[in-house]
């Protein structure tokens, strides 16, 4: 797999930086199996707000097919772009068959002095 790099292009979506992977992957996958407690990112993944785990647990639940860990394919359409001071992420989400599902998870990502800080947001159908 080619490394693909962090840039700030407001112009158009790109893939999901190399970098952010691991981090995102470790964020997605707490979200299905409650792993919030043991988050080991080499990147600050902000508190997460009490309201936005129950809206994300609730629409992985009601999903139509079972959300499982998330796969490498799902790089393949996860996207990410640059507002003009962070960038905003969507990572497509792994169904229990391995699949790519239409569910995101929507995450912002800020540069803070010299490393990386993800903040979770939504999971829904876009």
């Amino acid at each position: 797999m080619a490394n693909i790099p962090i840039e700030k292009n407001t112009d158009k979506e790109l893939p999901v930086p190399t970098l952010w992977r691991a981090a995102l992957k470790e964020l997605a996958d707490s979200f299905v199996y409650d792993g919030f407690y043991s988050l080991k990112s080499t990147f600050l993944v902000r508190a997460i707000d009490n309201d936005i785990v129950k809206i994300n647990k609730n629409n992985i639940e009601k999903y139509p097919d079972q959300i499982g860990l998330l796969m490498q394919k799902c790089w393949d359409t996860s996207i990410y772009v640059w507002t003009g001071k962070d960038w905003v992420v969507s990572v497509d989400l792994s169904t229990s068959d391995g699949e790519t599902s239409d569910l995101v998870l929507h995450t912002i990502v800020r540069e803070v002095a010299g490393s990386y800080n993800i903040e979770a947001g939504l999971i829904y159908v876009p």
